[in-house]
């Protein structure tokens, strides 16, 4: 215990560098007079130390207190209120903050940056203190420090700590780490669909992946599974539901019938459920040459060549896995002769393939794309999940009377002739711009603007529906549903 009537002070609580366990990083020391003391003064002058404690028991009263720091070893002492003491005594404070009593979002988004995960429910707490009104009350509103620590969360690119940040913005039986002082459904839902839901679009596809993988092995301990990232697109955008649990229950039990809802209901709903895991959505990220890259591998194979016997495709398969380990190879493979081809999204960048209801993610020819375009590779990356993904939930995502998209045709990527849909294109390319103006996020804004310059015509087709509303264009959607026209009104545009 140090006492501060002494000239050389001793303390009874240390905390010590994590490094080599050798540099005293606080102290704790009792004084009479708590108010009046200047203890602390000593420490600041005469000492590296980074935090001091001083405490005392005036009149019989319970231990009161009060905490300084700094940010470096000749930096001036700052007092922190009380109510910090708990959080400047974490080890992690000393370690990922520069002053470990600089608890500010900034400072926490810096360390979370810098891979530091322990921050993340402080910070989540915070945007939803930040954020949490309503029509009857709630906390201080505060949309600029909430859409700080949103932007700060969202500029992560550490794979591992993206996935947690995924995992902690979601209500989870297990992994969330913190609790609202608002326990109830009203701040999860707000949580969910404000903060949870735009980070999963706009942090890395990696991450989005891991988290889906993690969450799906993880549902049978009884870990909460939601739509709602997929439902941002499909509900509040393309005006469709996309609930496969849910569509499972419904279809598997009317399949089953009366008789299969007996004591063995559970049994006779499982037996089915392989057959509705072939439709459920997935995600993958492939090193593989991209269809497109083959097709156009056969193109030029076949204008140098006059042999046509034989099947050219897997020749043109080995052309181009070769041509992915040089860029210079890859470049005039893409851009053909003259550098005349246009740079397409699906089968190139993405893809989507309806018998097994995947969307694929070509990174290498995304990594050679941005660099090519000049834009940031982790946002092409997350408009090209973005474009394929609404192809999946146009083909999987339902009415509101519950219908699919029986008849959705997607041209064939082995076809020589190919020609990407000016329908599904049309359609891809504006909902993903409506659900980038949700989004607000710059880097995959100008990732999508700058492939608008790149894309054959089927691609631009859309820019004369950039200024119709919502509704109109769902409509065109549901109308092609249904089987009828799909006619996209370009002359009203």
């Amino acid at each position: 215990m140090a006492f501060g009537d002494n000239q050389k002070r001793y303390a009874d609580l240390v905390v010590h560098d994590s490094k080599d366990h050798t540099r005293v990083l606080m102290a704790v020391e009792y004084v009479n007079d708590l108010t009046a003391s200047e203890a602390w003064r000593w420490w600041e002058n005469s000492t590296d130390l980074q935090s001091v404690f001083l405490i005392s028991q005036e009149g019989g009263s319970y231990l009161k207190m009060r905490l300084f720091t700094r940010g470096g070893r000749v930096a001036k002492f700052r007092e922190h209120h009380e109510r910090f003491s708990r959080f400047i005594k974490w080890p992690v404070s000393f370690t990922a903050l520069g002053d470990p009593g600089d608890w500010s979002v900034e400072s926490m988004l810096k360390a979370v940056e810098r891979g530091e995960e322990s921050f993340i429910g402080l910070l989540v707490a915070e945007w939803e203190h930040a954020s949490f009104v309503t029509l009857h009350g709630g906390y201080s509103y505060r949309p600029n420090v909430a859409r700080q620590i949103f932007d700060g969360l969202a500029r992560v690119t550490d794979p591992e700590i993206e996935t947690r940040i995924l995992w902690i913005t979601m209500p989870d039986l297990f992994e969330r780490q913190y609790k609202s002082p608002i326990d109830d459904r009203v701040m999860d839902n707000l949580t969910i669909s404000e903060l949870h839901t735009p980070l999963w679009w706009r942090l890395s596809v990696q991450s989005r992946i891991n988290f889906s993988v993690e969450r799906q092995s993880r549902h049978r301990l009884g870990s909460v599974w939601l739509d709602a990232e997929i439902d941002m697109l499909a509900h509040d955008i393309m005006g469709l539901t996309m609930n496969q649990d849910r569509d499972f229950r419904h279809d598997a039990s009317r399949l089953v019938g009366a008789e299969g809802h007996g004591d063995d209901a559970e049994f006779s709903i499982y037996r089915l459920a392989g057959l509705f895991k072939e439709k459920a959505l997935k995600f993958t990220i492939s090193q593989d040459p991209p269809p497109e890259l083959v097709r156009r591998a056969v193109i030029d194979y076949k204008k140098r060549t006059d042999d046509q016997r034989g099947d050219p495709w897997p020749h043109a398969e080995s052309i181009a896995r070769t041509a992915m380990g040089d860029t210079t190879q890859l470049t005039s493979l893409v851009n053909g002769p003259g550098g005349q081809r246009p740079l397409g999204m699906m089968n190139l960048l993405c893809s989507y393939d309806p018998a097994s209801a995947q969307v694929t993610i070509h990174t290498p020819i995304i990594a050679w794309a941005a660099a090519r375009l000049g834009v940031e590779e982790r946002a092409l990356s997350n408009v090209a999940f973005l474009h394929a993904t609404v192809y999946a939930v146009a083909h999987l995502g339902r009415d509101l009377d519950g219908r699919l998209w029986n008849d959705f045709g997607v041209p064939s990527a082995r076809d020589i002739t190919y020609k990407p849909s000016l329908l599904l294109e049309t359609l891809a390319r504006y909902f993903s711009f409506r659900l980038l103006e949700r989004l607000e996020d710059a880097a995959m804004t100008a990732a999508f603007e700058r492939m608008n310059e790149q894309q054959p015509p089927e691609y631009q087709a859309w820019r004369r529906l950039r200024s119709h509303p919502i509704e109109a264009v769902r409509k065109i959607l549901m109308r092609a549903r249904a089987g009828l026209d799909g006619i996209i009104p370009f002359e009203s545009a």
